[in-house]
């Protein structure tokens, strides 16, 4: 039982350090309880989706590990332009990888082009 713990808690945090890395998050360093029991909370957490989205991708069938398709989504991007005192954002043609992920999370494609805002 101890060993499966310590196995467990390796999964947790290694599924933290993949969020954090993804999400380009800095260290944090906790000097009160609470602040460690929300970390903790945020491992637990992270753990939870990566998981939840590595069942995802198998029922799909993508030989992928959450990791990697959050590495792939992260390439996804918008540009913004400005057309007189509005702002546009054009989302970025998602690559067929992309779209398998998306598919398989039940994500629904993101729309092109962004509803305008008013600048200023």
């Amino acid at each position: 039982e101890i060993i499966q713990a310590y196995r467990d808690l390796a999964d947790v945090e290694r599924a933290f350090r993949t969020m954090k890395s993804v999400l380009d998050l800095r260290p944090f360093f906790h000097r009160t309880e609470d602040r460690v029991r929300a970390h903790v909370f945020i491992c637990v957490l992270a753990y939870l989706l990566e998981k939840l989205m590595e069942k995802a991708l198998q029922r799909a069938q993508m030989p992928l590990s959450a990791e990697k398709a959050l590495s792939s989504l992260k390439q996804m991007g918008v540009a913004v332009m400005k057309v007189g005192q509005e702002s546009y954002g054009y989302v970025s043609e998602p690559t067929y990888r992309q779209r398998q992920v998306l598919a398989a999370l039940d994500i629904p494609l993101p729309s092109r082009v962004l509803v305008p805002q008013k600048l200023g």
